[in-house]
């Protein structure tokens, strides 16, 4: 559900992240025009044809849905791409185990365009405005005042009137959300504000410079951009790990891709799945949450029983059970971490009170 109206978060005017109407959610799956990261309109004999084609896209799990949806925004490959991408034979990133460098270095090879553009309720709204405007030439040329200036980056088409310019599929980024005198002005000229949110990995993978105070180039940047260890699983190196390193790169390398890598190593750890196999999600209600077994077993003796299960990224399964007293989820592997806690607790109190004068 929506987690303002179940009272769990702010309206989105004071929440970090936007919130989407209905209405909103609605009319925004009728336009059937969206930004490209590539010209690929206009590539003639590059493109036999181009075609409208629906995409048929999973709503959720728990849902069961599927919604036809338009062609979003996009990322083309060869926008997308790096200069000289960090590869594990170059010692710039080395994963532990060194066998993901191949899942890593794969992608990387054959890089792919990505669609940026996302139809869900929560996320970074896409910073374009884009419309057909009929615009006088002397607001056209307040426009490319501030293109120069660098307060906004204008892609598209316009033709020439006596007085005026006609706009069409004309789309315009600020360089940022927060200046208002050009916002305003592009709303007044009849331009829209692209209704979609930004992919969560294209908003994830600018966390280890956006955290840091980037664009601003910040004390804590300069400290912590590159750091020397990320831990994560192997189902998001190509979703995270790799689009991180691209963005870093390419943002902290002045757009031509030499910029540092954000980390040196990556650590790959296993993957904990509830009892028959499953990945632990809160649609199947399998998982468990770490702070109840800490309320009912304590820290100790939790990160005893992880640390027991420790493998070399090999997954790792813990049988998950109902707690007959508190109807939470529990597991009795957390029982053995608490046993060999209390032993040692009784053995030291034991030796301390020995040694009391």
């Amino acid at each position: 559900g929506n987690p303002v109206t179940a009272g769990l978060a702010q309206e989105w005017k004071n929440y970090p992240y936007m919130h989407v109407t209905e209405e909103g959610r609605g009319g925004r799956l009728k336009q059937p025009d969206r930004v490209r990261g590539t010209d690929w309109k206009n590539q003639g004999a590059a493109i036999g044809k181009v075609e409208n084609l629906p995409h048929a896209a999973g709503v959720g799990a728990a849902a069961g849905q599927v919604e036809n949806l338009p062609h979003a925004a996009g990322v083309g490959a060869a926008a997308g791409q790096v200069e000289n991408l960090p590869h594990v034979v170059e010692n710039t990133v080395t994963f532990h185990p060194a066998r993901y460098a191949k899942t890593y270095e794969q992608w990387h090879d054959n890089i792919r365009d990505w669609c940026i553009s996302r139809q869900l309720w929560w996320g970074h709204q896409i910073p374009v405005w884009s419309g057909r405007a009929m615009i006088a030439e002397q607001a056209w040329s307040q426009l490319e005042a501030w293109e120069k200036a660098a307060r906004l980056a204008i892609q598209g088409k316009q033709v020439t009137g006596s007085h005026e310019r006609i706009a069409t599929d004309v789309y315009i980024a600020p360089a940022s959300v927060e200046d208002g005198e050009v916002v305003s002005f592009l709303e007044r000229a009849g331009f829209t504000r692209d209704p979609d949110v930004l992919d969560t990995w294209f908003s994830s993978a600018l966390w280890p410079l956006s955290s840091m105070g980037w664009p601003d180039d910040t004390a804590l940047l300069k400290a912590f951009n590159p750091t020397t260890t990320l831990c994560t699983a192997r189902e998001i190196i190509t979703l995270w790990v790799s689009r991180m390193v691209m963005f870093n790169r390419y943002f902290l390398g002045e757009g031509q891709g030499r910029g540092p890598v954000p980390f040196r190593d990556v650590v790959i750890h296993a993957v904990i799945q509830d009892g028959e196999g499953r990945k632990m999600s809160k649609s199947l209600g399998n998982g468990i949450d770490p702070l109840e077994i800490i309320e009912s077993h304590g820290s100790d003796a939790m990160r005893f029983t992880l640390t027991h299960m420790t493998t070399q990224t090999q997954d790792v399964r813990l049988p998950v059970e109902k707690d007959s007293k508190t109807g939470r989820n529990t597991s009795k592997k957390f029982d053995l971490g608490r046993s060999l806690v209390n032993k040692l607790w009784n053995a030291t109190t034991g030796v301390a009170l020995r040694n009391m004068p």
